[in-house]
């Protein structure tokens, strides 16, 4: 009975079984009839979440879960090709007659032309794009400048200078007799401690050195030029007293485009007054031949003489002697001075005050008490008249002075030498001799390190620069080392002196022993 039961309940079984497994073939079947979009949606998640994902088939042909594949990644100058799905070069566009393709933005845009390289004399005009001759700023805007010399102990002259807010200051040497420069200049002339201040050194400036390091604008020398506007001021060193020192700056100052006037300035005089002064010149003489090239020259100042005094040109010139050496050195007051302005010969302590505008330089004595002894303009070719002439220095013979002249100049070269010790080198400047070779001289000077320079004056005519001494060292020129000069030019030489690669590199072929 228990084994005919069991017999039943297994033949159920295995009905159940086949009548199952006919149901979920169909439905396979019908499931592979159906469009993707008829495809009921795959419930996944947990509790209320609920989303659907489409299928995809899996690479192995059955089904499952995958995201769309990832486009590649391409490389700089590359892009990706829609059509193939392959990375592809970057094709530049093609730019229009005047355009260029930018590397940066991949755009086309203007094309700018290349300036042309104008010469020294010139400059580009950014309107037309031409190269026009250079023409010498107008300064529309006055400046002030003053000057004094032989102060001594005097405590207002200062005040006097500083007075009109001068742009620059000119101190014209013997600036304290008691040697003391620290001790003079904080209490003395503690009136121009914040202002511009150049110096020339005078007989009774000893140390000398202590007077030149008050004044940073002199640069440490007693000999240079300093600009201001259309000015240039140029100190020269009568304690030296060598007029060949002198020459190549009043030839950088005429040379310069910039420079309208020219204004040397030491402490000891070539020329004094007469009548009224017993006193004799005693700079060089040789300075007024240096002086009577240059057709810039607007005045000669200096001191040493304790007067002021403005004196005539000399004939044949246009440039004026101008005496300041009542700083104080010989205390003197309005009250003691004999007449009334004007006068152009005066012992009252003051100073020389001056506003320069374009051509015009309006100058004015104004002592310590506030009286203008003289007044006077300067103007390009017409000297200021005055009762005073100069008295005639020794040699020179006034009545025989030639016009100035630019063929009567000789010709300049402006050089400056670049040393370069990058393989292990250690020679200086001072270590070469340059050779400026000419038509019937030679030049011979150490070199001068940049950015300083040095001017030679050389007669007309063909000339040619060499260096001395380059053992180990390559020299290279550069702007105008050589070729024709002529009377009144200027050129420019650059050297450069740079150290040799004495290591010999191996070669392909090269065995070590």
């Amino acid at each position: 009975m228990k084994s005919s039961f069991l017999i039943i309940i297994l033949v159920i079984i295995v009905i159940s079984y086949y009548l199952s497994f006919d149901y979920i073939i169909q439905n396979q079947s019908a499931t592979a009839q159906l469009q993707p979009s008829q495809l009921p949606p795959v419930i996944s998640g947990e509790g209320s979440k609920k989303s659907a994902t489409a299928p995809f088939p899996s690479e192995n042909g059955g089904g499952g879960e995958q995201t769309p594949p990832i486009p590649p990644q391409c490389p700089t100058g590359q892009h990706l090709d829609q059509t193939t799905q392959q990375c592809v070069p970057n094709i530049p566009p093609q730019c229009s007659t005047g355009q260029h393709l930018d590397q940066t933005t991949q755009q086309c845009v203007p094309n700018i032309p290349t300036p042309p390289q104008c010469p020294t004399d010139q400059h580009l005009d950014q309107t037309t794009q031409q190269c026009v001759p250079n023409i010498p700023p107008q300064t529309d805007t006055s400046f002030h400048f003053t000057a004094a010399g032989d102060f001594r102990d005097n405590t207002n002259t200062d005040e006097n200078m500083a007075a009109n807010n001068p742009e620059i200051v000119l101190i014209l040497g013997d600036f304290s007799y008691n040697g003391n420069a620290a001790q003079w200049w904080s209490k003395n002339m503690d009136a121009l401690n914040n202002l511009n201040i150049i110096g020339a050194i005078g007989n009774h400036d000893d140390p000398n050195k202590d007077f030149l390091n008050l004044w940073p604008l002199n640069k440490g020398k007693w000999e240079f030029i300093y600009k201001v506007g259309n000015v240039a001021f140029v100190a020269f060193d009568t304690e030296n007293n060598d007029p060949s020192t002198i020459d190549p700056l009043l030839a950088q100052a005429q040379a310069d485009s910039t420079v309208e006037h020219i204004i040397p300035f030491a402490h000891k005089t070539l020329f004094t007054p007469t009548p009224g002064n017993p006193l004799k010149p005693d700079a060089n003489i040789g300075y007024f031949d240096e002086f009577k090239k240059y057709d810039k020259i607007r005045m000669i100042l200096g001191g040493h003489n304790h007067f002021y005094a403005r004196m005539n040109a000399v004939p044949g010139t246009d440039f004026v002697y101008v005496t300041v050496g009542n700083g104080g050195a010989n205390p003197h007051q309005d009250s003691g001075e004999t007449g009334s302005p004007p006068k152009q010969y005066v012992k009252s302590n003051g100073a020389l005050h001056c506003d320069v505008n374009n051509e015009k330089i309006s100058c004015k004595m104004i002592s310590n008490e506030g009286k203008v002894w003289d007044e006077f303009t300067i103007t390009p070719g017409n000297p200021p008249k005055s009762q005073q002439d100069p008295a005639q220095a020794p040699k020179i013979n006034t009545q025989q002075i030639p016009l100035i002249k630019k063929q009567s100049q000789p010709g300049y070269i402006i050089l400056t030498t670049n040393i370069i010790n990058d393989n292990g080198g250690t020679k200086l400047a001072s270590d070469f001799t340059i050779n400026i070779a000419g038509n019937t001289s030679t030049h011979s000077f150490q070199a001068i390190q940049t950015p300083e320079i040095k001017t030679v004056s050389i007669e007309e005519g063909e000339y040619s620069v060499y260096v001395n001494n380059i053992q180990g060292y390559s020299v290279s020129q550069q702007n105008r080392c050589e070729g024709d000069i002529k009377s009144g030019e200027v050129k420019t030489c650059l050297i450069t002196i740079n150290d040799v690669d004495t290591t010999i590199p191996l070669s392909s072929s090269s065995k070590l022993p």
